[in-house]
C-alpha cells in the first residue's frame, strides 16, 4: 500500500488529534443584544497560517467559506486572481511516451514542467494514436493550461449524429404546401452541435430547371458560413416526401450553438409561379423560421440539417499542433503568467487533462518548444500529477457582519463560531439576547385626499403590548399620541408631507419617517372605488374556496354583501354629485368604507389530544353515566388523563379562518376543529368538550351524534373503535376537551405520568430516559460507544506509527545506499544553491520515486520522516523492562565517497547541475557518479 494511501486512512481516523495548520483569535468585540431579524455585529482579529483555502465558518446560523468571509471585508486572499485553484503536485518521473487507458467520463491530469528564466512559449505539437471508433459523442478533448482547448476534428460521412428541423413539427398530420421558394428564399433557426460538415435540405414539391441554394448563416442570421446548391434539371417532378439536399463544409470547425439554414432560389427566368418549387410549412408551437425578415418569426418551414458522426481513430495516427502565431499558446501563457507571476525559473508546472470516450491513448513525439534568456528551449516530457488544496497565511482585524446572518425568535441564544474543513477550530461561543423590539414597516394611506378626515394606520411588528404610538404629521398641526395602532386626520390642501411615527416608549421603540402625498378627491375616486372593488372581490373568491360545511358561517360573520351594497350607493351618489361638497361627502364615506380583501385559514396546529388534565371537569362523566365513587371527585382529575394516555390514540387538527381588512388588520372569525379518536379499550368511553351545546356547530356528515349535557356537549366512543368529528365555534377560545370511561372504572391509585411530550427533558419535572423516552434519549450509551471508536482509532494509529518508524525507510530503499545518495545529492545541491522544486524536478527526470524525494529531502533537514507521535511507545516500554529508552540504531555505513572508485579513473569535481545519477557499470552492478553502489535504476 503506498504512503499516500495509508496517510489518508490516519488521517480519517485521526481527525480528532491533529490539525495542520496554526489559528490564533484575538481582540474580540461582539454585541450581544439584538432585535428579531438583525444580523450579528462584532469583530476580531485572526492569525492563521498554512491553512487550506476550502476552510469555511460554521454555526447554527449557517456556513460560509473562508474566501467569501475575507472578500465581504475586503481582504481577499492573493490567489483569488487564479481563483485559488488546487496545487499541483509531481506524482512521479516525466515520460516522453505514454499509454493510457481512458474511461468515458473520466478525466486523466497531467502537466508539463518548464525551469528557465524569461520563458515565452511559442509551439505545441503532439503526436497521438488511439483505438476509439466512430462516435456521436466528441472522442478526445485535451485541454492544457486557461482553456487551451484540443479537439478532436475528423468527421466521418455518416450524417445521423443529429437531425435538426427547428422549430417545425415533423409529427403533425397536415401542413401548408403553398410557399414558393424564390430569390428571397426561407431561413429556419435550428441549434446544431459542433462540426464543420452538415448535410442540408428540405422538402419540396415541384419539377422545374432551376438551382437551389442552401446556405449556413450565424445566429444573427447576417454572415454566411458555408453553402451548396441543389441542381435540379427539371426531368422528375420532387414530392413533400422527398428529400433534397447538399453537404456544406466549412472552413473551421463551428462551435455547438444556433445557427440559421437557409433556402432560396438562383435560377433567373420567368416568374411563373408554376415553375417554381414549394416548400412545406406550419405555424404551430413556437415559431423561428423567416420569410425575408428576421424580426418577423411567425413561421417554419421543413429545411433541416443533419450532422455527421467523429470518424474513428487514424490507424497512422493523428497530432494536435498550436503556435503563437493563432494565439493558440495564450491559454498556456496567461496560466502560467497567473499562477508564477515570478516566472519559472524555480519550475512552473503547466496542467492538462484529457476527456474523451473510452480508448487507449498514446503520447509520444511531444515538443512545447519556448524562449528563455538562455535561447530556445522545449520539454518533451508529461508528469503525472496529484493535487493538494492551497494553503494561505493571514493576519489582520476582521468583521463579523461580513457573515450576514442574523438571529430570529426572541431570548438568549446561544453562538458558537468554528472553522471547519481541516478539523473543528472553535473560534467564538457566547450568548445573545434577543429582545422582542418593536420595527415600524410602513403606514397606511400614503395618497389621502385632501380635505377629508382619513384613518392612517401604521403596521409594527413584535407590536407586543405597545400602548403608546406618537404621530407628527408634518403639517404644522399638533402631535398626536394615541394608545392604538390608528389615528383619525385631515390634510386640508394638496401637498406633499412628511408623516414621523413613534411605536413604543424608552428602549422599547421604533421611529418611522413616510412620505404622505395628498391627492384631489375627486381625481381619485373613481379609481379607489375600482380598488375597493378589486378587494372585495378578492375576498369573496376566497370565501368560495373555503370548505363548504362552514363557509355559510364565515359568510354571515364577514358579511360581503354588506359592503357590495355599500358600495353600490356610494357609486349612486357619485354619479348624482354636482358641487366639490357633494363630492367631498361621497369621498368622505368611501374613505371610511374598510373593505375586506382576504379570507385565510391559518395557524393550523395538529397533534394529539393532550390537555391540561387540572380542567377536567369528572363531574360530567358523573352526570352522563352516573357510578359508586367516592365524594371528591376532582381526585379522578389524574386518573382520568392516564386512561387517556393509555387507551386512546387522538389527533387533533386546529385552525383558524382570519379575515385581512384593506388596512392589513386581521380579525379572527372561526376555529375549526378536525378530531380522530381510537380507543383501545373494551369499555364504552365518553369524548367530552366543555363547551354549551348551542355554541358548536358540527359537519353535517360527522356520523357520531353529539348529545347536550349540561352546559357541556358530549360523544359516545364505542368500545374498541374508531369516531372522526368535525365542527367550528364562533369564537378563537380553545375549549377543553377529554375522553374518560365512567368513573368507577378508574382507580386513583394510578398516578399521572411525569412525561408532557414536549420534546424538551426536563429533569426539574422528574422525566428521565426511564419514564420519558421521547423526551429524554440515553446518551449514556452513545458516549461509550464514541470512546470506544476513539480507541481503536488510536490504536491503528499507533501500530501505523510505530511501522513508519522502524519499517518505511526499509520498505523505500531497499539498497540504503540510494538513500545516500540522495542525501549527498541534496547537500551538494544547496552548495550550488539549488532550489528544492528544482532539484526535486530533477530528481524525477532521472527515476527517483517522488515518496523517495521527499523522505530523502526530509531526513536531509533533520526533519520528522514518521507520523507525529502519540504515544512514546518506547519509553512505555522502557518503563516495564527497567531500561531508559533508546532510539532505534540504524545500520553503520562507510562514508559517502562523492567519486568513482575504479583505478584508473580521474577525480572529476562533483557540480549536481549535470547529470545526477550517471550509471557506471562494476561486475554487474551500477556505480552512481556519486559513489556509493547500488541495483540498476533504469
Amino acid at each position: 500500500m503506498r504512503k499516500g494511501v495509508i496517510l489518508c486512512l490516519v488521517f480519517l481516523l485521526s481527525i480528532n488529534f491533529v490539525f495542520a495548520y496554526d489559528l490564533n483569535v484575538t481582540n474580540v468585540s461582539l454585541k450581544t443584544n439584538y432585535a428579531p431579524g438583525e444580523i450579528i455585529s462584532g469583530s476580531f482579529n485572526m492569525n492563521i497560517s498554512n491553512a487550506p483555502v476550502n476552510l469555511y465558518f460554521s454555526s447554527s446560523l449557517g456556513t460560509l467559506g473562508i474566501r467569501d468571509f475575507l472578500k465581504a471585508n475586503n481582504q481577499p486572499l492573493s490567489c483569488e486572481s487564479i481563483n485559488c485553484s488546487d496545487v499541483i503536485v509531481l506524482a512521479n518521473g516525466g515520460q516522453t511516451s505514454k499509454t493510457i487507458s481512458l474511461i468515458s467520463g473520466d478525466e486523466k491530469k497531467y502537466a508539463f514542467a518548464v525551469t528557465d528564466s524569461g520563458v515565452s512559449f511559442n509551439q505545441l505539437s503532439l503526436n497521438l494514436s488511439s483505438n476509439f471508433p466512430e462516435s456521436s459523442n466528441l472522442p478526445l478533448q485535451i485541454v492544457v493550461g486557461n482553456g487551451m482547448v484540443l479537439n478532436y476534428n475528423q468527421f466521418s460521412e455518416n450524417y445521423n449524429r443529429q437531425v435538426s428541423y427547428g422549430c417545425y413539427d415533423t409529427s403533425l398530420s397536415s401542413y401548408e404546401e403553398n410557399s414558393k421558394i424564390d430569390q428571397t428564399g426561407y431561413c429556419e433557426k435550428m441549434s446544431l452541435n459542433r462540426s464543420n460538415k452538415y448535410l442540408v435540405g428540405a422538402q419540396i414539391s415541384g419539377s422545374a430547371l432551376r438551382d437551389l441554394k442552401v446556405q449556413l448563416k450565424d445566429s444573427q442570421g447576417l454572415q454566411v458560413l458555408g453553402e451548396c446548391t441543389i441542381s435540379k434539371d427539371g426531368s422528375a417532378s420532387t414530392s413533400f416526401s422527398d428529400n433534397s439536399s447538399c453537404i456544406i463544409q466549412t472552413p473551421s470547425v463551428n462551435t455547438e450553438g444556433n445557427y440559421y439554414v437557409c433556402i432560396k432560389d438562383v435560377t433567373a427566368g420567368s416568374t411563373d409561379s408554376s415553375l417554381f418549387y414549394k416548400i412545406r410549412s406550419e405555424t404551430s408551437g413556437t415559431n423561428c423560421g423567416y420569410y425575408s425578415n428576421l424580426a418577423t418569426s411567425s413561421i417554419d418551414y421543413a429545411i433541416y440539417a443533419k450532422l455527421p458522426t467523429y470518424d474513428a481513430a487514424p490507424s497512422s495516427g493523428f497530432s494536435f499542433f498550436a503556435n503563437s502565431s493563432n494565439s493558440g499558446l495564450s491559454g498556456i501563457s496567461s496560466y502560467v503568467s497567473q499562477n508564477y507571476p515570478s516566472g519559472c525559473a524555480n519550475t512552473c508546472l503547466i496542467p492538462f487533462s484529457v476527456t474523451g470516450v473510452s480508448q487507449s491513448l498514446t503520447f509520444n513525439n511531444l515538443d512545447l518548444a519556448y524562449s528563455s534568456v538562455t535561447g530556445p528551449r522545449s520539454t518533451n516530457k508529461i508528469y503525472e500529477t496529484d493535487y493538494s488544496t492551497r494553503k494561505f497565511n493571514f493576519s489582520g482585524d476582521v468583521s463579523l457582519d461580513a457573515l450576514n446572518w442574523t438571529l430570529s425568535g426572541f431570548g438568549n441564544k446561544s453562538f458558537t463560531l468554528s472553522l471547519l474543513g481541516d478539523g473543528t477550530k472553535q473560534i467564538l461561543n457566547s450568548t445573545f439576547y434577543v429582545s422582542l423590539l418593536p420595527v415600524i414597516d410602513y403606514v397606511s394611506p400614503l395618497n389621502p385626499p385632501a380635505g377629508i378626515p382619513v384613518f392612517f394606520y401604521v403596521y409594527v411588528r413584535n407590536s407586543g403590548n405597545i400602548s403608546h404610538y406618537e404621530w407628527n404629521f408634518g403639517d404644522g398641526s399638533t402631535v398626536q399620541i394615541t394608545n392604538v395602532s390608528y389615528v383619525l386626520h385631515n390634510y386640508q390642501n394638496l401637498s406633499n408631507y412628511t408623516l414621523s411615527v413613534k411605536a413604543g416608549e424608552g428602549n422599547y421603540s421604533d421611529s418611522g419617517s413616510f412620505v404622505i402625498n395628498s391627492v384631489n378627491p375627486r381625481d381619485q375616486l373613481n379609481q379607489t372605488f375600482v380598488a375597493k372593488r378589486i378587494r372585495l372581490n378578492h375576498a369573496n373568491n376566497d370565501l368560495l374556496s373555503l370548505p363548504s360545511w362552514y363557509q355559510n358561517a364565515v359568510s354571515r360573520n364577514v358579511n360581503l354583501d354588506y359592503y357590495q351594497t355599500e358600495l353600490n350607493n356610494l357609486e349612486s351618489e357619485s354619479r348624482l354629485a354636482t358641487t366639490d361638497q357633494d363630492f367631498l361627502n361621497v369621498a368622505l364615506k368611501l374613505y371610511n368604507l374598510v373593505m375586506p380583501w382576504a379570507i385565510v385559514i391559518t395557524d393550523k396546529k395538529v397533534g394529539p389530544m393532550v390537555d391540561n388534565y387540572n380542567s377536567f371537569s369528572p363531574s360530567i362523566i358523573q352526570d352522563i353515566f352516573p357510578s359508586s365513587v367516592g365524594d371528591d371527585l376532582l381526585a379522578y382529575r389524574s386518573a382520568m388523563f392516564e386512561w387517556q394516555l393509555e387507551n386512546t390514540n387522538s389527533t387533533i387538527t386546529r385552525s383558524l379562518v382570519r379575515v385581512f381588512d384593506e388596512n392589513e388588520i386581521p380579525r379572527d372569525v372561526l376555529s375549526v376543529y378536525e378530531i380522530n379518536i381510537k380507543s383501545n379499550s373494551n369499555d364504552e368511553s365518553y369524548f367530552v368538550i366543555q363547551k354549551d351545546f348551542t355554541t358548536i356547530s358540527f359537519s353535517s356528515d360527522t356520523a357520531v351524534v353529539p348529545k347536550k349535557i349540561g352546559g357541556n356537549t358530549y360523544i359516545t366512543v364505542p368500545a374498541q373503535d374508531s369516531i372522526s368529528l368535525k365542527f367550528y365555534l364562533n369564537s378563537t377560545d380553545y375549549p377543553v376537551m377529554f375522553i374518560s370511561p365512567k368513573l368507577s372504572l378508574l382507580s386513583l391509585n394510578n398516578s399521572v405520568g411525569v412525561c408532557n411530550f414536549n420534546l424538551k427533558c426536563e429533569a426539574n419535572l422528574g422525566e428521565n430516559s426511564s419514564n420519558c423516552r421521547s423526551d429524554c434519549r440515553p446518551i449514556g450509551w452513545m458516549w461509550f460507544w464514541l470512546v470506544i471508536l476513539l480507541l481503536v482509532a488510536l490504536v491503528i494509529y499507533t501500530i501505523l506509527q510505530e511501522w513508519y518508524k522502524r519499517k518505511y525507510e526499509e520498505y523505500l530503499f531497499t539498497d540504503r545506499n540510494e538513500l545516500y545518495n540522495l542525501l549527498a545529492f541534496f547537500s551538494n545541491g544547496k552548495l550550488n544553491k539549488l532550489s528544492v522544486p528544482q532539484m526535486k524536478v530533477m530528481l524525477s527526470q532521472k527515476g527517483w520515486d517522488g515518496e523517495q524525494i521527499q523522505y530523502a529531502l526530509l531526513k536531509s533537514e533533520g526533519k520528522n520522516t514518521g507520523m507525529f507521535e502519540i504515544i512514546p511507545v518506547d519509553k512505555i516500554v522502557s518503563l516495564f523492562s527497567k531500561k531508559p529508552a533508546q532510539v532505534p540504531m540504524q545500520k553503520p555505513i562507510a562514508p559517502v565517497n562523492p567519486y568513482p572508485t575504479r583505478p584508473g579513473m580521474q577525480r572529476p569535481a562533483f557540480n549536481p547541475l549535470k547529470s545526477q545519477r550517471r550509471n557506471i557499470p562494476v561486475q554487474n552492478k551500477t556505480t552512481t557518479q556519486f559513489g556509493q553502489q547500488s541495483r540498476p535504476k533504469y
